[in-house]
């Protein structure tokens, strides 16, 4: 199944916290089992470090592999990750990307 996932994280607004785990929780809620599995395995892998968290070029190198080099290089991967880190720690664990990723 192929989701769309590059629009909705390249979308993805800064939200504060509350909000951010208000999404979370609808995400987890409203999303099928089955496309939370394919999420799951798409952040597995997009995180070729297995430190359970993306960066910038991670997220960059994995995009170009799923939706080709070309449509990856029209992506702002920075931009990306400073919308997605809602903590603010600089990269993007398992729990930001599915929130930024579920098809609102």
């Amino acid at each position: 199944m192929q989701l769309d996932i590059s629009a909705n994280l390249a979308s993805f607004k800064k939200t504060s916290s509350f909000q951010s785990g208000v999404l979370s929780f609808m995400a987890n809620l409203q999303t099928s089992a089955e496309e939370l599995e394919d999420l799951k395995k798409m952040f597995i892998r997009l995180d070729s470090s297995k430190d359970g968290y993306l960066n910038a070029d991670e997220l960059r190198s994995g995009f170009s592999e799923i939706v080709g080099t070309f449509q990856a290089e029209n992506l702002d991967f920075d931009t990306m990750i400073e919308a997605m880190d809602t903590d603010g720690d600089g990269r993007i664990d398992y729990t930001e990307f599915i929130t930024a990723a579920f098809n609102r």
